[in-house]
């Protein structure tokens, strides 16, 4: 027996390219329920910025290539004290994150949350977008 793999989302995305215009709002729409589908969680550590109690949050990160730079990926966490917290991926984030966690905001008593990511949980994104094994 044998198995034939197609990568069916780039099969789709060739067909809808070829039909122009009349297409896009489709292949919008795919484009959407693949980022929905691809959405990864995280769990941090917020630290509130006035009372100092810590809570556990539940946060979507992305790794992608940079628009300034395709070559570098960066990691984004959505929706932490500023909105977005990121950082280029480099192999000294490699290296470290996944030892010792991520420190994603300082915090500022009064003015922002603090927001940390454990190592355990930086392992765990690392591994699975395979930038470590």
């Amino acid at each position: 027996m044998v198995k034939i793999e197609i990568d069916i989302k780039q099969e789709i995305w060739d067909f809808l390219n070829k039909k122009g215009d009349p297409a896009l709002v489709v292949k919008q729409i795919i484009e959407s329920a693949w980022e929905m589908s691809d959405r990864k969680m995280i769990i941090g550590i917020l630290t509130n910025c006035h009372t100092g109690k810590d809570s556990v949050v539940n946060l979507e990160y992305h790794i992608k290539p940079s628009t300034s730079d395709s070559s570098r990926k960066i990691f984004t966490i959505i929706g932490g004290p500023t909105g977005y917290e990121s950082f280029y991926i480099d192999e000294w984030c490699i290296e470290n994150f996944p030892r010792s966690g991520w420190l994603a905001c300082a915090g500022t008593i009064g003015k922002w949350d603090k927001l940390f990511i454990d190592a355990a949980d930086m392992r765990k994104a690392f591994l699975e977008a395979g930038l470590i094994q």
